[in-house]
């Protein structure tokens, strides 16, 4: 790790729970304060080589913090407006334009959403190096929580947490294309004997 590598990480420790308990605080709500943690490590983490010669770094995060949570309440404003004035024919709507006419988004719409993630999960972990294997297997397979995986790898809890949602993220992309693979594979097939049999029948 570098110097500012180094930084982080001991702010981390340092105002992590009462940073979190802040949060909690002013929004009330466990599962929004823990978004908004996570989201002001992450602009701390992208600035964490102006924060080495920051004058007040503890006060950055905080600050930080708070137009997190803003941000949060306008875009949740924004989406309550927009629900109060769209209707179940409106949003039908707003979804074709989105994804257009095109047979084919549908059909990977359709695709995403049938993909069995059980039947591809193992060959999906074989793409993952050993370090991230360790970290998928102990907190989405055994169930540990990053508290207990922090004391374990000796690294904070929003380092680790960043870090399986990457990995995470990078599992979904394998299974998808593994399965978008057997999909292309069986419609070949598919097509091949259809021709086979036009031949038979002409």
């Amino acid at each position: 790790m570098n110097n500012a590598d180094n930084f982080f990480q001991s702010l981390c420790e340092q105002y992590y729970a009462d940073l979190g308990n802040f949060l909690l605080a002013l929004t009330k709500d466990r599962e929004l304060a823990q978004d908004l943690l996570q989201e002001t490590f992450i602009v701390a983490w992208n600035k964490r080589e102006l924060l080495l010669t920051h004058p007040n770094p503890a006060g950055f995060l905080f600050q930080t913090a708070r137009l997190c949570l803003k941000h949060a309440r306008q875009k949740q404003k924004k989406q309550q407006s927009r629900v109060l004035y769209l209707d179940r024919e409106q949003l039908a709507q707003q979804k074709q334009e989105q994804h257009g006419n095109d047979p084919w988004e549908e059909l990977c719409l359709q695709q995403d959403a049938a993909i069995d993630e059980t039947k591809w999960i193992t060959a999906a972990l074989q793409q993952l190096s050993d370090e991230e294997y360790l970290l998928y297997r102990q907190h989405y397979l055994e169930k540990k929580t990053f508290v207990q995986l922090a004391q374990e790898h000796q690294r904070s809890v929003v380092c680790l947490r960043m870090r399986a949602l990457r990995i995470r993220k990078k599992v979904q992309k394998a299974v998808r294309q593994l399965a978008l693979e057997e999909f292309s594979d069986q419609s070949r097939i598919q097509s091949s004997k259809g021709g086979i049999q036009h031949e038979k029948t002409c």
